[in-house]
């Protein structure tokens, strides 16, 4: 009979702990599934809107260069056609200089460059407040993972302790629960 009630009592801890670190365990799984779920949706954004960043960024660009190479020259510049190959470039009138690009080239790569150095920092700070982020996420993803293991670790001496007690009972059946 002491048997059987030892092993019901077993079992009822066994299950009892069971129940109890299975819900610990399904509480870190899914703060870890939500935080892996929340890291790629972020990296998903960050690739989108670098894709975003350089295609706006192009378009500008064209239609910056398109703007700056519509505009005539200086006086010193003259369109030519090159009298063998029919191609037209540039001579100028007061340097002697030619070019085969209109003179406005370097003045829209000059622009192209500072632009687009000012937008790759904006971008960067803000994808480092991002990086930041990201980090809290992780971050918070490994206390609620450490609160549960310690919870789960507290759970376990409670049910070690109850267990012991209780076999103490078992093990000196002349004494009364109540004499504690």
């Amino acid at each position: 009979l002491r048997a059987r009630r030892r092993a019901r009592a077993d079992f009822a801890d066994w299950r009892a702990e069971h129940k109890l670190m299975n819900g610990l365990t399904r509480k870190a799984l899914a703060v870890r599934m939500h935080a892996a779920a929340e890291l790629a949706a972020i990296d998903s954004e960050l690739r989108r809107e670098r894709k975003r960043f350089e295609a706006s960024f192009q378009a500008w660009e064209k239609r910056m260069r398109k703007s700056l190479l519509s505009r005539k020259p200086s006086m010193d510049w003259v369109p030519q056609l090159h009298p063998q190959t029919g191609e037209p470039y540039f001579f100028n009138i007061a340097t002697g200089e030619v070019r085969r690009s209109h003179p406005n080239t370097r003045q829209a790569d000059a622009v192209a460059e500072r632009q687009r150095k000012l937008a790759h920092a904006q971008m960067n700070e803000r994808f480092a407040r991002i990086a930041e982020y990201k980090q809290g996420v992780e971050a918070a993803a490994e206390v609620v993972r450490e609160d549960c293991a310690a919870r789960a670790e507290e759970l376990r001496a409670e049910l070690l302790a109850s267990r012991y007690a209780r076999s103490r009972k078992v093990a000196q059946p002349g004494i009364s629960a109540t004499a504690n």
